[in-house]
């Protein structure tokens, strides 16, 4: 799973995320009348306490303290009061809020050249209409992504609150089968966007539009009490019912443009995504569509639309060479039409690919021996990468088994320095680490690493003492740092006088026959004996 392209879109804002389950709604609505495909939509939300808060003051009742994750799970208008003191208490702070959320338009939410007209208030007739100011009669252009919003309120007041959205009527907010937005969250605000195909996508399905072009979506909002709007709030708009005139667009690719592929790779599959129902042709010459070489295999059903509302065209690229290689595409809209009727892109869409240098991993660490000073001892995994398509930049994964699915990302990686660490707390023993590196392109760099942890949890023990040249001489078994007091133990490190060398096995003083030295010693882990390490002192007769 480490290795891959990155979807690159190229019309801001419109990820997979945000589209709302209204879109699969429609796309069933426009094809389980007539054929026998089965959409499923699943969706993964978060969970939510219950409405209400009949059950908060739950919290304060037993020996243990409510804590807020207790009290607010137990209902929506749960709230914690007098935190941080020894009168924590858990009570329903909405009690007498018995009033639905009050819908209005979120101002800023539609693209540009759109506009919220005709708003009404929830209640009593309520609903708002989005017009295209850039068309003579408001109607919204198919295959164009429409973004649109509403927040809510209470007596003036913002209040948090679940919004769902259906294009068919329903009794109340229960039988509503989408959120706004795909979301379940409580929220001050709510947006929904998704792209509208064409007027005659809605002949002989489910939704009907009146006048051959108006259409009406459907809103119902619940607070955490539980209230909710009992007359459905109604967003209104009309579909542009001309003809199509508009070629299709090339909005997104499954590899950067002017993006690289890995070492020794002369083809790739690629993926374009494309605004509307399409067929395409590529070449590495800009010419006709009816002269390109290469074709590509499109989906052109609407249930075959991709999460970001995308209609998909594949292919592989080939000839991509170490300097790069153009690309051009066409596309023509309506497949389904006859040829002189169709809509074709006048200008090619341009792509560049080029090859790269293989990734190269370097100054893996640690390996020998580490030592720690408390079990588990924290160890940080460190790893270089270089050359590839990015100049190092890579993201690198460890794993503790080398198998596939096994692996995890480093916490600090993908930087353009090439350095990736990773925090590790790890207990006493022989450990093997696996390493793998990946870039945009896909070039891919392994690696092991086989180390010990030795747990030491003592002050560094002094394995020699001895005068040379004028010098009192310490050596200590490992790396460590030493100091010295004239008068007793009884000194802090800090307060000792410091032996050169610090973080080495060597530490001297200069040496006078006079004195006592009362020696500290500690390793950079700052274990040290309470008392002394050792006692230095002068004799005049050794016999």
């Amino acid at each position: 799973g480490a290795a891959g392209n990155t979807l690159a879109t190229h019309f801001g804002g419109y990820g997979a995320g945000v589209y709302g389950l209204i879109a699969a709604a429609i796309i069933f609505a426009f094809t389980y009348e007539d054929t026998r495909v089965d959409i499923q939509t699943f969706s993964c939300l978060p969970w939510q306490a219950p409405k209400g808060g009949n059950n908060c003051e739950d919290c304060n009742l037993g020996d243990l303290p409510c804590s807020e994750y207790r009290c607010k799970s137990l209902g929506q208008a749960c709230e914690l009061l007098n935190k941080g003191t020894a009168e924590e208490t858990c009570t329903n702070v909405h009690v007498n809020d018995v009033n639905p959320p009050i819908i209005r338009p979120l101002e800023g939410a539609l693209p540009a050249g759109h506009k919220y007209i005709g708003v009404e208030s929830n209640p009593p007739s309520p609903g708002f209409t989005i017009i295209n100011l850039n068309s003579t009669d408001g109607c919204l252009k198919a295959f164009t992504p429409l973004k649109f919003g509403i927040e809510t309120f209470d007596d003036g007041e913002g209040e948090q609150s679940q919004c769902k959205i259906d294009f068919e009527r329903t009794d109340n907010f229960d039988l509503m089968n989408n959120y706004i937005g795909g979301k379940n969250l409580y929220s001050y605000e709510h947006i929904e966007q998704f792209i509208l195909p064409n007027a005659e996508s809605f002949v002989n399905s489910s939704i009907v539009l009146e006048n051959g072009k108006d259409m009406t979506f459907f809103i119902r909002c619940q607070d955490a009490n539980g209230n909710s709007n009992a007359a459905e709030y109604s967003v209104n708009f009309c579909i542009d019912p001309s003809p199509d005139t508009t070629p299709p667009k090339i909005s997104a690719t499954s590899i950067l443009n002017a993006g690289c592929i890995a070492e020794d790779q002369s083809e790739v599959p690629m993926e374009f995504y494309v605004n509307e129902p399409s067929t395409c042709k590529w070449d590495t010459e800009d010419t006709s569509y009816d002269l390109m070489n290469n074709e590509m295999s499109c989906s052109t059903q609407l249930h075959q639309i991709n999460s970001q509302q995308l209609f998909t065209c594949q292919t592989t690229l080939t000839g991509v060479t170490r300097d790069g290689t153009d690309y051009f595409i066409k596309c023509r809209d309506q497949p389904n039409k006859e040829e002189n009727s169709r809509n074709e892109m006048q200008e090619s869409y341009e792509f560049n690919l080029h090859g790269s240098t293989g990734l190269v991993m370097k100054n893996l660490k640690p390996n020998g021996t580490i030592f720690g000073a408390v079990s588990p001892a924290p160890i940080e995994l460190y790893v270089e990468t270089s050359f590839g398509c990015d100049g190092g930049q890579a993201i690198c994964f460890y794993s503790e088994t080398g198998e596939e699915g096994d692996y995890i990302s480093f916490f600090d990686t993908n930087s353009g320095n090439g350095i990736h660490t990773q925090p590790l707390s790890l207990l006493e023993g022989e450990h093997t680490l696996h390493v793998s590196c990946v870039d945009s392109g896909g070039n891919l760099a392994e690696d092991t690493t086989t180390f010990n942890v030795e747990i030491d949890e003592n002050a560094p023990v002094i394995a020699r003492v001895y005068e040379e040249e004028n010098l009192l001489k310490v050596v200590t078994v490992r790396d460590s740092e030493c100091a010295y007091s004239l008068n007793s133990c009884d000194f802090s490190f800090a307060e000792g006088t410091q032996m050169p060398f610090a973080n080495t096995t060597i530490h001297v003083t200069e040496w006078n026959q006079e004195n006592t030295y009362f020696i500290k010693c500690r390793d950079e882990f700052l274990n040290e004996e309470a008392d002394c390490s050792l006692v230095v002192k002068p004799i005049t007769n050794f016999l």
